[in-house]
């Protein structure tokens, strides 16, 4: 009987321990902290470019104002040498080629006078000086325009003639190119000076630099009497 009740008694003592220990764990549970949550957020930006604005053709204008037209149209722009040659373009460059592409353009120009080679790489041309012997001096001021060179000079076909330059200006159609230098067909380039040798009237002499009036010419010979 002793041993049966001592059993009992270590049972509900087994029993007691387990329940106060869950007790405990329970109590210990619930007093502590929660742990708190960290949320991280990820914010993702999306940049979105615009498209640039359409442009017309360059080609034929000025370097500057090329490049004024694309930078406007929201362009990145860039410039070469259109001819063979290391020549760094200047705002006064003449566009022959453009190549665009998705918010950039290429221009290929040309030095001021030249003209635009037929692919990009060729050699420099020239315009060449036109044949303007045996017509107006206005007709010959007329054609030489444009073409570029330095203002033609003026001179009188005949030693013993003097005339002015504003004279030949201002009746040009009175007065007949004679001689040219250069001659038809060299390179008119920016600094090329055209002399136009003139006579007033329609009629020349043989040759520059004799006498309207033989008698003026130091070496005349009278003849016998």
């Amino acid at each position: 009987m002793i041993k049966r009740a001592r059993i009992r008694m270590i049972g509900r003592r087994a029993a007691l321990g387990t329940a106060g220990l869950l007790l405990l764990t329970a109590c210990s549970t619930a007093g502590a902290e929660p742990t708190p949550t960290v949320t991280e957020t990820v914010t993702v930006t999306e940049t979105v470019t615009a498209a640039p604005e359409s442009i017309e053709p360059q080609t034929g204008r000025s370097l500057e104002k090329a490049v004024r037209a694309a930078e406007s149209a929201g362009y990145e722009v860039a410039s070469e040498n259109a001819n063979k040659g290391d020549g760094t373009p200047g705002d006064d460059w003449q566009v022959c080629f453009e190549e665009i592409g998705y918010g950039s353009v290429t221009y290929g120009a040309v030095q001021p006078g030249a003209l635009c080679p037929k692919k990009p790489g060729d050699p420099v041309l020239w315009p060449e000086v036109p044949k303007v012997t045996g017509i107006t001096y206005a007709a010959a001021v007329e054609k030489l325009a444009g073409l570029g060179g330095k203002k033609p000079k003026t001179e009188s076909a005949y030693l013993d003639v003097s005339l002015t330059a504003t004279e030949v200006r201002e009746n040009g159609d009175e007065h007949t190119v004679c001689f040219q230098s250069p001659a038809a067909g060299k390179d008119l380039r920016p600094d090329t000076s055209v002399t136009l040798t003139v006579a007033e009237g329609t009629s020349c002499p043989a040759a520059s630099g004799g006498y309207l009036d033989e008698r003026n010419d130091p070496s005349y010979t009278p003849p016998p009497p």
